[in-house]
């Protein structure tokens, strides 16, 4: 007797060791490997893909302090989003801070109200917003107090450019804007008043040009080009001549046409305003890119296969209208003679060899024959802003920042692919129809049995 209750408690007493030994070694493997997984129906709680790449690319300490009232209702939304961020990189840190508990450390903040957030690098930069947390906000100051330089981005100005200072619908300061969060420096240059592109231009963008550029203006380009610069060509339709002829040496010929997208009318746009959705999985600033893209009045491209490369193609069903008679009337039809059927190319690259350096760094051109995309009204729509700014970082040499982007608290569109459009068209024109008649006829079969 006494010997089997010996047995029985040596075993329960290693029973219990294994478990509390169990439940350690959980808890161990835990904290070194802890793991996120979100299950709600958007997707609340995960970051985006800018976002990550940002958090996995620091090197150095990011610090944030949220200056929130000392309540847990006020620091719920804070906290999930502050942990998410630290999941994804040790070298993010953050903490709440009372301003009226701790005064002090307040006003070495320059903080003057709740909800103020302050993200410090490790040199001492310091970039500060207020009002809701969001995700575009503190991974916009993450970018900024953490990158090495501010990149420098020209527009071109003259020839009826873009403004990037314009608030109306076809100006860019939205886009701007978004340069600015990308840690890029955007100015305005115009040409005819410099000797020669300046040493510190990252890229220059070249924005829907009403006139060509000079011959001058033509050839400091040319010699920026070949000289290892980074340049972005946005040319619209029924425009320039020699600005054509220029990019054509380097093997990317604009047309003389407008593009005919009759799909773009279920997007809410118009029938010259062509959707993308086909982009080139070779080239780095498109090969994950995944979102429809509007170009208001675009032209097509003609890319040499030997100098360039395309980058985005036009539906199927588009095609190249080149009466100018048809599109002032406002009738336009497919002529086999003179127009050119889709797909068409709208987005090509060509890398061009540095005659300076042969050695050096290569010069990169991207042209694009539309400009309105990225212009105030547009830029919010489906992909527009994420191709227009991975453009830029790519040229500019920051491939780690081509990504998607933590979209605006207030954006939520609802965008169809071209099968589920024709679906929904489907249903609604045929099938909802189809079933109430369906149902009239059983509904009156059984009263006539009855």
């Amino acid at each position: 007797m006494k010997r089997s209750f010996f047995a029985w408690g040596s075993n329960l007493m290693l029973y219990m060791i294994a478990v509390v030994g169990l439940i350690g070694l959980v808890n161990y493997l835990s904290a070194r490997h802890y793991s996120r997984l979100d299950l709600t129906e958007k997707g609340k709680y995960t970051l985006s893909d800018q976002t990550v790449k940002t958090l996995e690319n620091l090197k150095a300490e990011v610090k944030t302090v949220a200056f929130v009232k000392d309540d847990p209702g006020a620091r719920r939304q804070a906290r999930e989003m502050l942990e998410g961020y630290r999941y994804h990189s040790r070298f993010f840190t953050w903490e709440f801070v009372d301003p009226d508990k701790y005064p002090l450390t307040a006003k070495k903040y320059k903080v003057l109200r709740y909800n103020t957030f302050v993200v410090e690098g490790s040199d001492g930069r310091k970039e500060s917003f207020s009002g809701r947390l969001t995700e575009e906000n503190l991974t916009n100051s993450i970018v900024k107090v953490s990158s090495d330089k501010v990149k420098k981005v020209y527009f071109t100005g003259g020839h009826g450019e873009k403004d990037i200072e314009g608030t109306k619908p076809r100006d860019y300061r939205q886009i701007a804007l978004a340069l600015e969060n990308e840690n890029f420096k955007p100015e305005t240059l115009v040409l005819t008043e410099t000797k020669k592109i300046p040493a510190d231009a990252s890229v220059i963008i070249v924005a829907g040009p009403a006139k060509d550029l000079l011959e001058g203006e033509l050839k400091m380009l040319r010699d920026y080009l070949n000289s290892g610069g980074r340049a972005l060509f946005l040319v619209d339709p029924m425009t320039l001549k020699t600005t054509i002829a220029f990019l054509a040496e380097y093997g990317i010929e604009p047309m003389d046409n407008v593009i005919v997208d009759k799909y773009s009318k279920t997007l809410g746009g118009d029938y010259l305003s062509p959707a993308v959705t086909s982009y080139s999985k070779q080239h780095a600033v498109t090969k994950d890119f995944k979102y429809i893209t509007i170009f208001p009045l675009a032209r097509s491209l003609k890319p040499d296969g030997e100098k360039a490369e395309i980058l985005a193609t036009t539906l199927d069903e588009s095609w190249g209208e080149s009466s100018r008679k048809e599109l002032a009337d406002g009738r336009v039809a497919f002529n086999e003679q003179e127009d050119s059927y889709g797909p068409l190319i709208l987005a090509a690259v060509a890398e061009i060899e540095n005659k300076a350096n042969p050695q050096g760094r290569k010069g990169e051109l991207i042209v694009i024959g539309d400009s309105d995309f990225a212009a105030n009204s547009y830029i919010g729509f489906g992909g527009n802003r994420d191709l227009f700014l991975n453009i830029a970082n790519w040229l500019a040499g920051d491939v780690e920042r081509i990504s998607i982007r933590p979209k605006a608290a207030d954006m939520d569109p609802m965008i169809f692919s071209q099968n589920e459009t024709y679906a929904v068209a489907g249903i609604s024109i045929v099938g909802l129809p189809l079933l109430m008649l369906i149902v009239g006829v059983w509904v009156n079969v059984r009263r006539r049995r009855s």
